[in-house]
């Protein structure tokens, strides 16, 4: 076809213009010079028109793609992936807990056959070390495990340094007044609280 003639004698390659560009010569000379001219000043604007085209086309395309693109950015936007599902979970359970009193239960098996009336006591502390629980009780140990508020404090152990019948303000000053009297050591005084051993409750 003329516009791929064309279209190589507007090669950069001067090797292969050449020879589109002799071809074009010897078919002028047969007697149609003036059809190929023709036909070669309809090529450029069907040249021009072509690269028109298809550069139009590509921003139909382009428009037109627009809405897939957003309906599939918007599709992605609203999926529930994997961590929305955990983090509604999560507060889901902090919520529970909060309005809760959790206890912590650890089940330790005796054995590992379930026999009855029989304790391995290997089995048993491979599990304890396992589950933390002796990390758990050296740091109760060393901290202050039982921390009573002040009315707390004073309604178990106002005897200690008043009488029962006695309307005692729950202070600081009467908290130190029985905690002096009593004897005991390794304690703290907060603002509102008394932080006693484990070995005080």
């Amino acid at each position: 076809p003329q516009d791929v003639i064309d279209l190589f004698c507007e090669s950069r390659f001067g090797m292969l213009r050449t020879l589109f560009l002799d071809s074009e010569e010897a078919h002028k000379a047969s007697g149609q010079a003036s059809k190929s001219h023709q036909s070669k000043d309809s090529a450029q604007p069907t040249h021009r028109f072509r690269s028109s085209f298809r550069h139009q086309s590509y921003r139909v395309h382009r428009k037109s793609s627009n809405p897939v693109i957003a309906r599939k950015a918007s599709t992605r936007k609203n999926k529930v992936t994997v961590g929305g599902q955990f983090r509604v979970s999560l507060r889901q359970l902090t919520a529970t807990l909060a309005a809760a009193e959790p206890h912590f239960i650890r089940c330790i098996k005796p054995n590992q056959g379930k026999r009855p009336a029989y304790f391995d006591g290997n089995y048993v502390q491979k599990q304890t070390r396992q589950l933390g629980l002796l990390e758990t009780v050296r740091i109760r140990k060393e901290g202050y495990s039982y921390r009573p508020a002040f009315p707390e404090f004073l309604k178990a152990y106002q005897g200690v340094a008043f009488p029962f019948t006695a309307k005692v303000s729950p202070t600081l000053k009467n908290c130190f007044a029985i905690l002096n009297k009593s004897g005991v050591t390794s304690w703290h005084l907060g603002k509102t609280r008394v932080f006693l051993k484990y070995y005080h409750e």
